[in-house]
Formats: C-alpha cells, structure tokens, sequence
C-alpha cells in the first residue's frame, strides 16, 4: 500500500511528532510504501530511512504566516480556515498513493484538505481541536457568549471541508467534546482507535516505583500546569524521600533549574529520548499531569499506564485512556496540593491497587497491535465502501 503521511511542521518535536515517526517506521517494515510531506522537515536522524520527506508551501506569503504579531496569527488562522486556498495539496497530489494519512493540518489548510480528499482516500488522527479551535487546545472547556459564537462560527466553515475524509479520534470523549461547539464532526465517517507509542512493549517490563516520587514529564510551558505543580509541590507537607522529577524542555525551563537548584527534592533530568524516559518512569512511583486544558491523548499517559504509574492529573486533563482506579483527580492548584499529601500518606496496598490498574489500562495499548489496526483502517479506507477503492488516485 502507497500511503501519504501529511503533517504540517516539524519545528516542535512533541507527542504527535513522535508517533507519526514511530508510525512511519511501523508501515515502512510491515512492507508499505511511505512518504511524508510537510513544510517544515523533521529533525535530522529522528525519520525512518527509506520514507522520503517531500516539503510544501505555506498557503500564504512566507513573512507574513511566519510573523509572530498579532496580525500574523490572524493570517495563519483565516488561510487555514479558508476554502479557496487549496495551496499545498498540489504537492501532496503530484504523487501517486493508495491513501493519504493526514495528522495536523494546521499551516496548511482546510482547503488543502478539501482539495487532496477530492481525489484520495483520507484518514485524519485528530491530534488536538483544530477542527473546532483555532487555538486547537479549547482551553478549560468554559467560553462567554460571544466566543462560542465565534467557535461555532469558523467550525461551520472548517468542518464541511472534511467532509468524507475519515476522522480518527483518540477516544470518544475528545469527539464528543468537539462535538460540543459543533455537532458536525459527528456526522463525518470515523473511527476510535487509542494511540500509542513503541515504548509500550519495553515499558511493560519494568518492576514498581517508588510511591513517593513524582515524573512530570512534557513541554516546560504554563499551560502544562508547570508553575501550579512547582507551586503546590512547595507548600505540600512532605515526608522523607518524596521527590519530584521534572524531564522536557520549553519557556519555563530557566524556572524549573531555579526551583531544583533551591530545592533538593526536585530534579531536573533536562530533555529526554525514549530510553531517558523509560529510566525516569523506572524511578517514579507516579506521573504529574497538571495540564490547565483539555488534552487529546497523551502520549506521556500512554507510556506511564504502559508502566504500572498511576496518574495524579487535573480534572480538564484527565486522561480518556486511563480508568478511574488509574487517577487521582485534582481541580485547583490547592487540591493539587492535598492531593500530593494524601498520596504520600498513602499505603501500600492502596498504592498496589492504583498502581495494578494503570498497568492493566496500559495493556490495552500495545504498539504492534496498535499499527496492525491502523493499517487495517488505512487498507479499509483505501478500498472505500464498495471495496473498489476511493476516488480517483
């Protein structure tokens, strides 16, 4: 099979960057035939050998999409919202293929969208709510008036422009919560299927934690919770050993430094691959998720269920894939707070019960099984309902 991966940039190597990687070596050694187009490259080294890397225009002049005034942000969000800018499907259709996979597609366009699933199957893993968001991050969830207006507004000309490409949710809560702005996204064809990550296959092997340890692991941002976790993490009472781990990078990381370099029981572990990741999960008894918006899928979720690490997130955040025995939920920085003390009060059994729960909601997210369905789902969409194929290729 001739498979398309589309993805908008590069220039963050994050969750959805990872797994788009690790998925394009997935099809490349199950025998298919792969190449990925983008504007920006991925970094050097991280892309399977063998999928060639094909870069595509922005729908716009370069300076002004790339600007980061507000009137930049302005353009970015109309062009990717417009219906007569088909601009990059051009490149992506200049090849031949049995099926495009697209992932983000902001920074390229709904209209490239459009323009690509007139004549290619397309399967789209709806990495976040760009659908439904300019943002694509809808926040905490509660909007005025006036901004559901205006959400609801851009989704009704955003939604019909994928109108027959085949959505791949994550979990059916993040459908149904872009459902909320608009209940179009339920009438386009779809599928759920949970993500996952190669780790998962290693991660299953390690032995407990330590109860009393932390890992907060992602981008270094406030919007990950970051200030709220160091914040709550210093007015905690805490008991002899507890510890909290911090691994990633971004604009806070000068801060998270500060906070270690002040305090003994944090550690910063700096940016982390695959293997530094698995050696912090192997430390840490949980996983902070603190996030202050609603999170698609986590990739660090995946890979601390995969684990046996329970999650202590907040209540926007909580992981679709995780079940209730899984979690402990916080909905203020102060129960954030409370919540870390009950925990490291916590005894073992309790901890054993949390701790045998994520490893069995981990079990269900094993990554040989996971490209086997995607792959199954792309040959499925590739012959389309009649199972003579979709349009023209």
């Amino acid at each position: 099979m001739r498979i398309a991966l589309v993805h908008s940039r590069f220039d963050q190597f994050g969750g959805a960057e990872r797994y788009l990687t690790a998925l394009a070596a997935g099809y490349v050694e199950a025998g298919h035939q792969v190449s990925l187009f983008t504007t920006t490259p991925p970094p050097e080294g991280t892309w399977p050998a063998g999928a060639p890397v094909h870069l595509l225009p922005t729908p716009g002049p370069h300076a002004l999409w790339a600007h980061p005034s507000p009137a930049g942000k302005v353009f970015r969000h109309l062009a990717d919202a417009s219906p007569v800018r088909p601009g990059p499907a051009a490149g992506v259709l200049q090849k031949p293929a049995d099926v495009v996979h697209l992932h983000n597609w902001h920074h390229i366009g709904a209209g490239a969208v459009r323009a690509i699933a007139k004549q290619r199957p397309v399967v789209h893993t709806v990495h976040d709510f760009a659908l439904v968001d300019p943002t694509t991050t809808l926040d905490s969830g509660t909007w005025s008036p006036a901004k559901t207006a205006a959400l609801k507004a851009r989704a009704a000309v955003v939604v019909p422009q994928f109108a027959g490409v085949h959505l791949h949710w994550p979990s059916s809560r993040t459908r149904e919560l872009a459902a909320t702005v608009t209940g179009a996204v339920r009438r386009e064809p779809a599928s759920v299927v949970p993500l996952s990550v190669p780790a998962t296959n290693r991660l299953r092997e390690l032995g407990p934690g330590d109860p009393h340890t932390f890992l907060l692991l992602g981008h270094l941002s406030a919007h990950k919770g970051v200030p709220d976790a160091l914040e709550a993490w210093q007015a905690a009472r805490r008991r002899p050993g507890a510890r909290l781990l911090i691994a990633g990078d971004g604009p806070l990381r000068d801060d998270v430094r500060a906070a270690a370099a002040a305090d003994d029981t944090i550690e910063y572990l700096g940016f982390l691959d695959a293997d530094g990741a698995r050696a912090a999960l192997a430390r840490a008894g949980w996983l902070l998720f603190p996030s202050t918006w609603h999170e698609n899928f986590s990739i660090s979720c995946v890979e601390a269920l995969a684990a046996g690490r329970p999650i202590l997130t907040s209540a926007v955040a909580n992981p679709p894939m995780a079940s209730p025995g899984s979690v402990v939920v916080f909905d203020t920085p102060a129960r954030l707070t409370w919540e870390l003390e009950g925990i490291l009060r916590m005894g073992r059994e309790a901890y054993t019960a949390a701790a045998d729960s994520a490893r069995a909601d981990g079990q269900g997210m094993l990554w040989d099984v996971h490209v086997k369905t995607m792959i199954d789902l792309l040959q499925q969409v590739a012959l389309g309902p009649s199972g003579a194929g979709g349009p023209a290729r």
